[in-house]
């Protein structure tokens, strides 16, 4: 006697496809299974998660700051490879976000930016 559902050759080819990159409650959805299961069948196959992915789903599940991640990552797209610290610090204050630089860096960095580097003329 079976206590769970199994899974089809079709949900196995989505969850190869999708599981390193999209986001749990989407997958959930999508095979119609409990996270559990799902991280369950991954491991089945070695199948990893984008770090980009698990970091972003832990800053918006953040109680206090997880409203703001969306406006960070637009912040971070627009000026971090070409404004200093003390500007995007401002625009973060000015937003009303609240984020140590060593947390905008390290977001940056999932989000594979390139830090901005003054140009010092000879």
């Amino acid at each position: 006697m079976l206590f769970y559902e199994q899974w089809t050759k079709e949900q196995d080819a989505l969850l190869h496809r999708l599981y390193k990159e999209t986001p749990k409650e989407e997958l959930e959805k999508i095979l119609k299974k409990s996270w559990h299961t799902i991280r369950v069948r991954a491991s089945k196959f070695y199948l990893k998660r984008s770090p980009l992915v698990v970091s972003l789903e832990k800053r918006r599940n953040d109680p206090i700051h997880g409203k703001y991640v969306d406006k960070e990552i637009e912040i971070l797209k627009e000026f971090y490879s070409t404004k200093d610290r003390k500007f995007i610090m401002g625009i973060y204050k000015q937003k009303g976000i609240n984020r140590t630089w060593a947390c905008i860096q390290a977001l940056a960095k999932n989000l594979e930016l390139e830090p901005y580097t003054k140009e010092v003329s000879k």
